[in-house]
């Protein structure tokens, strides 16, 4: 407790947001845990206060907080336009797996994430997310039976999907740190060692890039850092089928180089 505020020891960097709420154990203390709700949130901590109507505590030692429901950020919301079947089994899994994220059934698809229907007695996604749908993607890859253990498998994926694509520092400007695409070709240098340069222009146009890949075609990725931290990236691949790879492109391209500037004043 600092300042009669509840300050929680992680923040954007663990991936909380606001609305979280989080049971809270007292050290050496058999009663039962308090109710906190996560109020705003910093890059590694959070300020957090007791739910409307309750009536605030002391922490006079340190405390161990347990996150019992999702914040607002990691709502995933579905239009369901379907038998009354199968909303029986969302409405399980909205009561079941509160404390990773929140389902949220929807009546407009314009709320939506995603739309749910129903073709050949199989469960269909469609993706209504502009994030997402602005890049080509409208709909998952797969085609499930409508039952709990089968829903759940592909919920529990999409959940952990677009929590981290839809993660970012909303306390600090992007603009610092420009991404570009484009196209390489190889060269040796003095030591006959096989370089590359670039080979033509940035290909990152809006965020999006464009292309048809040639066999011999080699591409790579330059990560310009004009602010004023050192830059540390991890680079991921969102693939259509939701899963995230450490690999930065599909396999079928053969190479790929990793500039990294840093643009910045060194003492």
């Amino acid at each position: 407790m600092e300042d009669n505020k509840y300050i929680l020891n992680a923040g954007n960097a663990h991936g909380i947001t606001n609305g979280a709420e989080f049971a809270v154990y007292l050290v050496n203390d058999d009663s039962p845990p308090m109710t906190l709700v996560v109020v705003n949130t910093g890059e590694h901590s959070a300020v957090m206060d007791v739910p409307p109507g309750a009536s605030r505590f002391a922490l006079v030692t340190s405390a161990f907080a347990f996150k019992t429901k999702a914040g607002t950020e990691e709502n995933i919301r579905f239009h369901i336009a379907m038998a009354n079947k199968l909303t029986i089994v969302f409405e399980a899994l909205s009561e079941e797996i509160p404390h990773k994220f929140r389902i949220l059934c929807v009546d407009s698809q314009s709320e939506a994430d995603f739309d749910i229907v129903l073709e050949s007695d199989q469960v269909v996604f469609h993706i209504l997310n502009p994030f997402v749908t602005r890049y080509g993607s409208t709909r998952i890859p797969y085609r499930i039976a409508p039952v709990h253990d089968s829903v759940y498998t592909v919920i529990r994926a999409m959940a952990h999907y677009y929590r981290y694509l839809r993660r970012t520092n909303s306390s600090r400007p992007q603009h610092d740190v420009r991404i570009e695409f484009l196209k390489l070709k190889s060269y040796y240098d003095h030591n006959f060692e096989d370089q590359f340069e670039p080979d033509g222009p940035n290909l990152n146009v809006g965020g999006v890039v464009n292309l048809v890949v040639g066999p011999d075609d080699m591409y790579g990725i330059k990560i310009v850092n004009e602010s004023d931290l050192t830059l540390y990236p991890s680079v991921f691949f969102f693939d259509s089928d939701l899963s995230i790879g450490e690999s930065i492109f599909p396999a079928i391209w053969d190479a790929i180089v990793v500039d990294i500037v840093q643009r910045r004043h060194c003492p």
